[in-house]
C-alpha cells in the first residue's frame, strides 16, 4: 500500500467551474473505486461508508458511532488526527494528517481490527449523545422511529455491544464495496485503503409518513425553547442551496421589518436518501415575541409560496450558494456527496451545472418548490398548544392481559398493546416493538417503530404478575436489552 503508479482516472467531467474551480474526477486507485475534486487551495482526504442511522437495528443503536471511534482512537494512536460524521445512509471519516499513513492505518486496523481500547471508546461514545433537538422532533414526525427518526432515541446498543458485534458490523459495511475513498487537492492523488473484501450491503429504504393535508405541530422539547422552527421535504439538488439562502435572509428581513429582536437564524439540510433532504430552520427571539414571530414566518412562506420572492434576495441568494460552493468545507462536501453518489451508483451533478442551477432559479421556480413542500412542513414553537392525535387502536383479540390504575387501562392481546391513559389511547402491535428494554425486574421500555417509549411496571396494575411475563414471551429474545 502507499504509493500506488497504476491510478487510472477518467477524463475530467468538464472545464473548471469559474466561480469553484472545481473538476469532478471518478476512477480507481489500486483497483479501489475513488472519487477525486481536483481543485486549487485545498488539501483534504478522507472516505465515505455505505452506513448510516437507518441500517442500525434500534437495539444496535449507537453500533456505526462506536465502530467510528474505535478508528478515530486507532488512527489517534498513529499520529493522525480525523473527524467522523453520522448521517442515515452514510458515515463520512476525513483524514487531518498525512493521507498515505491516514490511509494505511485505517486498512491494516480494518484487516485485524484491536479492541483493547473498547471500553474507553464506549465511554467516550456514550459522552456524546446528544440532547433532544427540534430537528430530531422534526424527523420523528416524518418517519417514526426509524432512519433519520432514531436521532433523538438513546443509543440502546451501547449497553451491551461487545467486540462479537463490531466486528459483524465491520465486515458488514466496512469493506471494499462498501465504501469510496476521495480526495480534493490540485494533483492527482497516488494512495488508496486496501479495504477487506465484501460484498454491497443493501440501501435501506425510507418511508416517510403524510402527505399530511395541512402543516404539521410538534411540542418544543424544552420548556424554556424560545426558538420558532419549521422544516421542510425538498428535492436533494443544487436548487435547494439557492432556496436555504433564501430562507435564511428572507427570515431575518421579515422579523426586522416587524421589528421583532432575534438572533441569526439557522439553517441546515439534511439528507434523508431517496435524493429527499429536509430543510429546517430555526430562529431565537423574546419569549412575548414568539407568537408574533411565528405569525411572520407562516406569512413570508406564504408569500415566498405564491411567487413574491424579492429579485434582488434571489440574487444575493446565488451569490451566495457560489461563494460557499468556492470554499474549502464547500469543495469537500462535493468530494463526500460525490463519493456516496458512487456507492449508490447515482450520478453526481458536475461543478459547472451547479452554478448554471443556480442561476436559473427564478421567483416562480421557487413558488414551485415551496408548494410541492407545503403539505410536508413541520412547525415547532412553544407558543403553541399541543393536543394528542388520537391513536389507532388494533382489535383486541385474544386477550392475554388487562390492567386498571385509577383511571387508565391497559390491555395485551395476540394483535398487541393497548394503553388507556384517559386523555389519550396508545396503541402498538408487537411487530411494530423494536427494541424492549429491561429496566428493572418487573418493569419494561419498549421501543417502537413510532411514538415516544412506553415505560411499563407490573407494580403500577392490578392483576399485574402477568404483564411483563406476557411481553417477554410475545416479544423475539433478539429484541430484549437486559438491564445495565
Amino acid at each position: 500500500m502507499g504509493i500506488n503508479k497504476t491510478a487510472v482516472w477518467t477524463k475530467p467531467s468538464m472545464t473548471p467551474d469559474r466561480y469553484s474551480g472545481m473538476k469532478l474526477h471518478t476512477g480507481s486507485v489500486a483497483s479501489t473505486p475513488t472519487v477525486w475534486v481536483e481543485a486549487p487551495g485545498v488539501d483534504a482526504a478522507g472516505i465515505t461508508f455505505r452506513v448510516g442511522l437507518a441500517d442500525e437495528p434500534l437495539t444496535h443503536r449507537g453500533i456505526t458511532g462506536l465502530t467510528m471511534t474505535l478508528l478515530v482512537d486507532a488512527l489517534k494512536t498513529a499520529g493522525i488526527e480525523s473527524r467522523f460524521q453520522i448521517g442515515t445512509q452514510r458515515t463520512t471519516l476525513r483524514s487531518l494528517g498525512d493521507p498515505v499513513l491516514f490511509f494505511d492505518t485505517l486498512g491494516d486496523w480494518l484487516a485485524q481490527p484491536d479492541f483493547t481500547d473498547l471500553d474507553s471508546s464506549l465511554d467516550t461514545a456514550q459522552r456524546k449523545l446528544l440532547a433532544l433537538t427540534p430537528i430530531g422532533e422534526h424527523f420523528r414526525t416524518r418517519f417514526g422511529n426509524v432512519g433519520p427518526g432514531r436521532q433523538n432515541l438513546p443509543k440502546l446498543g451501547l449497553s451491551w455491544i461487545g467486540s462479537t458485534q463490531v466486528e459483524t458490523w465491520l465486515a458488514r459495511y466496512f469493506n471494499d464495496a462498501n465504501s469510496c475513498p476521495w480526495f480534493v487537492g490540485p494533483s492527482a492523488p497516488m494512495t488508496a485503503a486496501r479495504l477487506p473484501k465484501g460484498t454491497r450491503a443493501p440501501v435501506v429504504p425510507i418511508v416517510r409518513k403524510g402527505p399530511w393535508s395541512t402543516p404539521q405541530w410538534v411540542p418544543t422539547t424544552d420548556d424554556d425553547d424560545n426558538r420558532v422552527s419549521f422544516s421542510m421535504i425538498l428535492a436533494d439538488k443544487p436548487e435547494t442551496v439557492v432556496i436555504r439562502n433564501v430562507l435564511e435572509a428572507t427570515v431575518s428581513r421579515s422579523l426586522d421589518d416587524a421589528g421583532i429582536s432575534h438572533l441569526e437564524p439557522i439553517v441546515s439540510f439534511d439528507s434523508v436518501g431517496d435524493d429527499l433532504g429536509q430543510l429546517h430552520l430555526s430562529v431565537e427571539t423574546a419569549r412575548d415575541s414568539l407568537n408574533d414571530a411565528l405569525g411572520e414566518l407562516r406569512n413570508m412562506l406564504s408569500n415566498l409560496a405564491l411567487g413574491g420572492c424579492r429579485q434582488i434576495d434571489l440574487d444575493l441568494a446565488v451569490e451566495e450558494s457560489m461563494r460557499r460552493d468556492n470554499q474549502p468545507s464547500g469543495h469537500i462536501a462535493y468530494a463526500t456527496r460525490a463519493a456516496f453518489n458512487r456507492l449508490c451508483d447515482r450520478p453526481t451533478p458536475v461543478p459547472i451545472m451547479r452554478s448554471a442551477v443556480y442561476s436559473a432559479v427564478t421567483p416562480a421556480v421557487l413558488a414551485d418548490y415551496l408548494e410541492a413542500a407545503w403539505t410536508s412542513i413541520v412547525w415547532t414553537s412553544a407558543s403553541v398548544e399541543l393536543s394528542p392525535d388520537d391513536a389507532e387502536i388494533p382489535t383486541m383479540v385474544g386477550v392475554l392481559f388487562e390492567g386498571v390504575n385509577g383511571s387508565d387501562q391497559i390491555t395485551l392481546s395476540e394483535a398487541g398493546i393497548r394503553y388507556d391513559h384517559g386523555d389519550r389511547v396508545t396503541s402498538v402491535g408487537w411487530r411494530d416493538i423494536e427494541a424492549v428494554v429491561h429496566t428493572g425486574e418487573s418493569e419494561r421500555c419498549l421501543y417502537t417503530k413510532d411514538g415516544p417509549p412506553l415505560e411499563l411496571s407490573s407494580d403500577d396494575w392490578t392483576e399485574g404478575t402477568n404483564l411483563i411475563g406476557d411481553i417477554d414471551r410475545y416479544l423475539p429474545r433478539s429484541r430484549h436489552i437486559p438491564t445495565t
